[in-house]
């Protein structure tokens, strides 16, 4: 074995950071996948709910690491949200998405008020089809 290939403590750092960022990552995916009772994981509202909580996620990740200089978790975090913004964005077209956040009990209207606040055409739209529906 050649001793160039061992793991300096710098390494193992890495992998534990990188670790540690995965980890919500892992079980957002999960909550949003797994088949749950009485509405809870699986339902289509916690895609939404779900991807949610991850751009925030990576938002405060993105936050600690600005004094960091360029590197390669950054890049990971950068490319992640960019994917999240993308399925988020796509989510404003599909009727669906946004009328099981409005119909859960747990969310309703304020779910939109409180994280769709920079579009109140957008959480307008979704109140007066909620009204048809």
């Amino acid at each position: 074995m050649d001793p160039a290939d061992d793991l300096t403590p710098a390494d193992w750092h890495k992998i534990n950071d990188l670790i540690a960022l995965l980890k919500p990552l892992s079980e957002s995916s999960i909550t949003a996948q797994t088949i749950g009772t009485a509405g809870g994981h699986g339902a289509l509202h916690a895609v939404l709910t779900q991807i949610e909580h991850l751009l925030n996620y990576l938002k405060t990740s993105v936050n600690r690491q600005t004094h960091l200089p360029a590197s390669h978790s950054r890049a990971c975090i950068d490319l992640g949200w960019k994917k999240l913004d993308t399925c988020y964005s796509l989510s404003d077209n599909t009727l669906a998405y946004r009328l099981t956040v409005l119909l859960n009990p747990c969310f309703k209207m304020q779910w939109f008020n409180k994280h769709r606040q920079t579009k109140p055409l957008w959480r307008a739209e979704v109140y007066k089809t909620a009204k048809k529906a």
